[in-house]
């Protein structure tokens, strides 16, 4: 699980930017800290959190819970 959630906008262009927010363990959402990230001015932060996102969608290993609750 991965400790921040991201939304990326135009991700393959120049206008491309992120909102970034992390995880915060046992506060309400309101007091997780985010911010937007812009390719054009901090390219290689934007690079880093995109490249991150893009590994955790692409690993393709899962496992299926089963009934007893063991993979």
């Amino acid at each position: 699980m991965p400790p921040f959630t991201a939304y990326f906008f135009n991700h393959d262009d120049e206008t491309a930017h992120a909102y970034i927010w992390f995880w915060s363990w046992r506060q309400p959402s309101s007091w997780r800290p985010g911010f937007l990230l812009a390719r054009s001015s901090d390219p290689l932060w934007y690079e880093r959190f995109r490249s991150q996102f893009q590994a955790m969608w692409d690993d393709d290993d899962t496992q299926e819970i089963t009934d007893g609750g063991q993979p």
